[in-house]
Order: C-alpha cells, then sequence, then structure tokens
C-alpha cells in the first residue's frame, strides 16, 4: 500500500511540472511591410527559450501566405512572450504576449485569423507611370472576389486568379470568402499624371510674377487648381 502510494505522489508530482510541448502547429504570422527580413525571439522564461537558433536575434520569419510567418520549432515549449524585430526595432516597441495562431501587426496590435485575412501587393497608395501590376492573397483558403468600377463586391464579382493590371487610376475593392466567413478591404492606386497635366486638388508655380506688368521684377505666383 506504501508503494502504491509512493508511485502516485510520484505520479502527481510529475503532472504538476508537466510542460507544453509544441508537437502540433503553433505559429504566428506577422503582415507588417517595413521590415526587410523580420526575426523572432520567444521564450517561456529567461532559461527556457522557444527559438531553433536559442540565442539572439532568434529565428528568421519566411513567407507564407502573403506575410511573414514563424512556428514554434519542434520539441520546443510553446512561448509565453515573443519579440518580432529587425535589428533593434521591435514592432510595437517592446516585448508582446505570445498568441498562438494570431497575426500581428507593425504597431504591435494583433487579430485573431479566424477571419480570412486579404493581403494586396503592392499595398494600396502606389503610383506608377504606365501600367500596374497587383496580386493578391488571402488566409483560409478564402475566394477572393473584387471589382475596380467603385461597387461593393459580392459573391457575383469576378474572381480574382491572377494579377491584376492596372494602366489608369483604380479603386480596388476586395472580397474574401472562406465557409461563412469574409472579410473585405478596399485599395487605391494612383497613376502619375502626364507632364503638364493639371490635376486637381494639386498646386501649379506659375511664371506669372517673374517680370511685373510694370517691368518690375516679383515672385512666382502659387495657384490652388
Amino acid at each position: 500500500m506504501k508503494f502504491f502510494t509512493k508511485i502516485c505522489v510520484a505520479f502527481l508530482l510529475a503532472m504538476s511540472t508537466l510542460t507544453v510541448y509544441a508537437e502540433a502547429e503553433h505559429y504566428v504570422y506577422f503582415d507588417g511591410t517595413e521590415f526587410t527580413q523580420p526575426q523572432v525571439w520567444a521564450w517561456v522564461s529567461d532559461k527556457v527559450n522557444c527559438t531553433t537558433a536559442t540565442a539572439w536575434p532568434g529565428d528568421n520569419m519566411v513567407k507564407k501566405d502573403g506575410m511573414w510567418y514563424w512556428e514554434v520549432p519542434a520539441g520546443k515549449q510553446v512561448p509565453l512572450e515573443i519579440i518580432i524585430h529587425e535589428g533593434d526595432n521591435k514592432i510595437g516597441g517592446d516585448d508582446l504576449e505570445y498568441k498562438d495562431k494570431f497575426i500581428y501587426h507593425q504597431d504591435g496590435s494583433d487579430s485573431d485569423p479566424a477571419l480570412p485575412i486579404i493581403t494586396a501587393s503592392p499595398a494600396s497608395g502606389n503610383i506608377f507611370k504606365d501600367e500596374f501590376a497587383v496580386t493578391l492573397s488571402a488566409t483560409l483558403d478564402a475566394t477572393i472576389y473584387y471589382t475596380t468600377d467603385g461597387s461593393t463586391p459580392t459573391t457575383s464579382s469576378s474572381v480574382y486568379t491572377e494579377a491584376l493590371i492596372f494602366t489608369e487610376t483604380t479603386t480596388l475593392k476586395v472580397l474574401a470568402v472562406s465557409g461563412d466567413k469574409q472579410t473585405a478591404q478596399t485599395y487605391t492606386y494612383n497613376k502619375m499624371p502626364e507632364p503638364g497635366e493639371v490635376v486637381s486638388g494639386q498646386n501649379l508655380t506659375t511664371k506669372y510674377y517673374t517680370i511685373n506688368p510694370n517691368g518690375q521684377k516679383g515672385t512666382r505666383k502659387t495657384i490652388d487648381m
């Protein structure tokens, strides 16, 4: 009886110190675009590091689903804290709580990937001269629908299958659908005006006052268009 009791006590002590190992997939995404090669430093405590590198600056992230990706190495514990960084630049400027399978953003915030995440490359706001190619991707194997005429996309809209080529200023509206979950996003790409073309909202600097009608030299005049 005493022998059995000792076995039970030993079992309970072992269970009390049980740690969680990454036998299944444990990972995070990072959708920031400011880093050329982000890295991950993750840990449970000062003595328990969760990266393959085991020394700062940690593991390189890799590209997956249009974002940066890091997976907890096999045999490592699931982290409690994480730093996503490039050199001394940390997202959010500090250590972050590790949230399994979440998507981290440049400002250090995060989002639950239960909804499809849309990524456009290049990002919205780019200015082009002649033509511009945009590729789209979405997590959760979502189907991507889009419009370029300003209307709101639905599941009856065009289905994205290959890079979109724009030759004029375009507002691209995108809908990603995975089962009963969907996400919408809007992107804008502007064509550079032709030389001499006046664009509403810009300023035009003239030589009107280089020489005034009375022969006196003056300054240039800026006209709001």
